[in-house]
């Protein structure tokens, strides 16, 4: 099975909803995803009162098929009732969760965390969580370390192709997106690891 995703949005320090992928927590699809989101957010910006749910509603769903679960769409249709709000298809397809119990729910079933983060400036940056928090290769593959050398194992370094001191917990959408080119340009090599600064990261695949 395919990692888990859990992707946040995060206004001004409150997690007001999240969405839960079953298959996409891949390093290249969900920094693609927060992408997608973050101009969708940007676009509605300059319309959009700025009401932290309908601000996550219009990014979560607009051009995507993500759904809200039972109580958040619950929720939702009784507080904005002038509004209208997608149904789940499937958690493929994204669960989105605005009350504090589907958003537990959300957080609980997934494997990694990408959030967008929101300021009252409403300046936005990714925190590509799901990167900076994985264990470095040795201990990630311990059982595969002992049968093979680190160097038997294919691997990709990104220092060549990033640039130096990116900071995954502050990336803006134009460095956002030259780690989501390098991960594309890196995927038909299909890496079991990536190296970038002094650390060895596992390469997560379908």
């Amino acid at each position: 099975m395919g990692e888990r995703l859990n992707l946040a949005l995060n206004f001004d320090g409150i997690i007001v909803a999240n969405v839960y992928y079953h298959w996409s927590a891949t390093t290249f699809e969900s920094i693609c995803m927060a992408i997608d989101i973050v101009k969708r957010l940007q676009r509605g910006l300059p319309t959009l009162a700025y009401d932290n749910v309908l601000l996550a509603d219009f990014g979560l769903t607009t051009e995507s098929d993500a759904g809200y679960n039972e109580e958040s769409l619950q929720y939702m249709m009784a507080h904005y009732p002038q509004h209208s709000f997608r149904k789940p298809q499937s958690r493929t397809y994204g669960l989105i969760g605005i009350t504090p119990r589907d958003k537990e729910k959300n957080a609980a079933f997934a494997d990694a965390t990408v959030t967008i983060r929101i300021d009252a400036k409403k300046e936005m940056v990714i925190d590509m969580g799901i990167i900076e928090g994985y264990p470095d290769y040795a201990t990630f593959e311990r059982e595969f370390i002992d049968e093979y050398e680190l160097e038997d194992v294919e691997g990709v370094d990104l220092n060549t192709v990033l640039p130096a001191g990116l900071d995954f917990y502050k990336l803006t959408l134009d460095e956002a997106r030259i780690l989501a080119k390098a991960f594309y340009e890196i995927e038909d090599a299909a890496p079991t690891y990536f190296t970038y600064g002094h650390k060895i990261y596992p390469y997560l695949t379908m």
